[in-house]
């Protein structure tokens, strides 16, 4: 994967950024296989990153560590924030909860993809770790 320069993952990151929120607001409610497809492809989310990740370790390129990390940071914590503002707004009005769920989209695609919240949480907390640990 060295071939990839670092201009390349981040855009199929972002296409994927792009894919997973398209499908999270297209299919808010999938069932089936189509649930396990968009797993699938919220895990696919997650490629690039890994990969700029660990090329920036083995070249020493602290300002793609750094980038990741606080795109993982932000993520974290504005999907946090996002869900505890949903659950405390419940009820509220059915405007309030679609802009809500738009914004923890943007927030956290593949997790709105996915509808599986635990695993890509964790992987950005995965992402977020590994952006602390040496080489």
């Amino acid at each position: 994967m060295k071939s990839l320069s670092y201009k390349t993952l981040y855009i199929l990151w972002a296409a994927m950024f792009a894919v997973t929120a398209a499908l999270g607001l297209g299919f808010p409610d999938a069932g089936g296989a189509l649930r396990w497809v968009l797993l699938g492809v919220s895990l696919l989310f997650y490629v690039p990153p890994f990969l700029i990740l660990g090329r920036a370790k083995e070249e020493g390129e602290g300002k793609h560590i750094r980038l990741i990390r606080w795109l993982a940071v932000g993520s974290l914590a504005l999907t946090v924030a996002l869900l505890l503002l949903n659950i405390r707004c419940a009820g509220m009005g059915e405007a309030l909860g679609m802009a809500l769920n738009a914004a923890l989209t943007v927030v956290s695609a593949p997790m709105v993809c996915s509808n599986f919240y635990v695993l890509p949480l964790f992987l950005w907390g995965a992402l977020l770790t590994g952006t602390f640990v040496k080489k």
